[in-house]
């Protein structure tokens, strides 16, 4: 029996923006098909946005299907205050999510808290051509996909969490390498 897991869920509000959830959601890479289930304040809005190995947004869609496929994400991602989860569909069909779509999470980051109303504006209006001019061979970067203000911003949260990182590390290795001293001292 397929299991759908939950991997995250939380608020949408002020300090947590759909932009920031945009964040996380990049983190889980090895999931092949997550859902990213939003629900607007009152329930008002629900509805889900199909991702795909945390890169590509290939769909959306509301509950009782009041709209689909790009209109759906604008409206779910421009939400200020409601709740999501994000759920592992890994090991379910998901068809009715996948309207074909492939937008990158990272051109929704730039543009967010303000989407275009039509996809080609996302997109971009050379993206066909840059399609075509693609070279498999020319893997861009992560700097090259976000713009630079939003990788800045990444890079400054990397590096207060690293310090954090370091200091556990330090502490542990410090407090485990005087266990083994004292071990070895009282064996003696």
């Amino acid at each position: 029996m397929a299991k759908i897991r939950l991997l995250t869920q939380g608020k949408i509000w002020a300090n947590r923006t759909t932009r920031e959830i945009l964040w996380s959601v990049m983190k889980y890479k090895k999931v092949a098909v997550g859902v990213l289930h939003i629900v607007g304040p009152s329930e008002s809005l629900v509805g889900d946005i199909c991702i795909q190995n945390g890169i590509f947004v290939v769909g959306g869609k509301m509950k009782n299907g009041k709209s689909s496929g790009y209109e759906a994400i604008r409206t779910l991602l421009s939400l200020k205050d409601g709740t999501f989860q994000y759920l592992d569909y890994s090991e379910i069909d998901t068809p009715e999510l996948n309207n074909g779509l492939k937008i990158r999470l990272t051109q929704l980051i730039n543009k967010l808290p303000s989407l275009p109303v039509q996809l080609e504006e996302l997109m971009g209006a050379n993206t066909l051509n840059r399609m075509r001019s693609f070279d498999a061979s020319e893997i861009a970067t992560e700097e090259a996909l976000i713009d630079k203000e939003t990788f800045a911003q990444l890079t400054t949260w990397e590096n207060r969490t690293m310090r954090l990182r370091a200091a556990a590390f330090w502490g542990t290795f410090l407090a485990i390498s005087g266990i083994a001293f004292l071990m070895y001292y009282f064996q003696r």
